[in-house]
């Protein structure tokens, strides 16, 4: 049985932290909390972020122990840093390379930079996704991440070709804030995936990369050049559908899902061009796109 307590050390997690690259700010705010904090209420449910069955179950009645907590976002962030040194207990198990479970942990870092940089503050929002980490079910390899998976969509027909069906195993591509998406790494990145599948889970069976982001929606060719790595990164999947509906871009752009479109930030020329292409009533959504397997 996981227990919180076993790797609950401020020294081994202030390690940690300087693996990761956290800022010293935000260390000493985990530190606080493990000097301070009382994990009692926790700990029953903790065990369940460690698999992906439980995971969304205990990150709910783990939301309900902190619902009154003041700044629960950085109790959230100890806990999942906990749980992360536990983790590496996996990682050595199987034999995965360190580099790669610090890459995949710096996942935290990016959150709380993004947040300052979107609002001005470090903070920690994302305890509805992190667990995906803690299971071992998101790996960083090279520029992307990547989720072992099962696909619950219906099936996806491309070409009159099913190239994914529901219920088929595949690898569910992620794309991190802070990825080169040129092709070269990307591809580069697919190949050592695929590398790291066959060494590490060489059970599980998959056919294709999948990817839902507003980074490979079509309607970007409208925004950005043609030789730009963006539109480069797109053209490297075959895209079957777009979600119009979707604003998921505003959070990975403009930094900040609460904006309104007047309220844009205006420092690079993506924001600048996405921002002149939206006030013409054009939508940006998400794109849906494959890659297969037997393509690389």
């Amino acid at each position: 049985m996981k227990n919180i307590y076993t790797y609950l050390n401020k020294q081994e997690i202030t390690i940690l932290c300087e693996k990761i690259g956290m800022p010293s700010e935000v260390t000493q705010q985990v530190c606080g909390v493990i000097d301070e904090f009382d994990f009692a209420p926790v700990a029953p449910y903790y065990h369940k972020l460690f698999d992906m069955k439980t995971g969304e179950e205990g990150k709910n009645e783990i939301d309900q122990v902190l619902v009154l907590v003041p700044n629960k976002g950085f109790v959230w962030l100890t806990i999942y840093l906990v749980a992360a040194r536990e983790a590496r207990e996996t990682y050595d198990q199987l034999g995965i390379d360190h580099a790669i479970f610090y890459d995949t942990m710096k996942i935290f870092t990016r959150i709380v930079c993004e947040n300052m940089e979107g609002h001005g503050e470090y903070r920690y929002d994302r305890q509805f996704w992190n667990y995906r980490q803690i299971a071992c079910c998101i790996f960083r390899v090279g520029e992307l991440e990547y989720e072992l998976a099962v696909f619950g969509g219906e099936d996806v027909t491309i070409n009159g070709e099913i190239v994914l069906r529901k219920g088929d195993q595949f690898l569910s591509i992620h794309i991190p804030s802070d990825a080169k998406v040129s092709t070269e790494w990307c591809e580069k990145s697919l190949v050592d995936m695929n590398r790291f599948m066959v060494k590490y889970f060489p059970d599980f069976e998959y056919h294709a990369f999948y990817c839902r982001s507003w980074i490979i929606s079509p309607n970007l060719k409208h925004v950005l050049s043609p030789s730009s790595n963006i539109i480069q990164f797109i053209d490297m999947f075959q895209i079957y559908d777009v979600d119009l509906t979707s604003e998921s871009y505003k959070r990975w752009v403009f930094k900040n899902g609460q904006l309104g479109i007047d309220d844009f930030p205006q420092d690079t020329s993506l924001q600048r061009n996405l921002t002149a292409y939206l006030k013409t009533g054009a939508q940006l959504g998400e794109g849906m796109g494959i890659i297969t397997r037997k393509s690389l």
